[in-house]
């Protein structure tokens, strides 16, 4: 079943709507918003953070425009129930 098709079947059954999505985040719990290519890029709030469909997206953002901090980032895949980040641990 599409993924799509799972989260109608959960809305019509009255449980969570479920999103997901990969963002580019530090080591210290602070998320790429994308307004800057630098530290004034990120932000506490995940809700604020850009959210990339597949992971490779998010890696080619801190290879390509923040390569100089690199090392200090990962893309990580993070899920929202009902609007709320839950993060993913791998």
């Amino acid at each position: 079943m599409s993924d799509a098709m799972e989260d109608e079947k959960q809305l019509s059954n009255g449980m969570s709507k479920r999103e997901t999505g990969w963002l580019i985040e530090t080591g210290d719990h602070k998320y790429w918003n994308g307004k800057h290519a630098d530290a004034d890029g990120f932000t506490h709030d995940p809700n604020e953070a850009v959210r990339f469909a597949r992971f490779e997206d998010g890696e080619r953002i801190v290879h390509w425009l923040m390569g100089k901090y690199s090392v200090f980032l990962v893309t990580r895949e993070h899920v929202w129930l009902d609007g709320q980040p839950q993060r993913c641990e791998s």
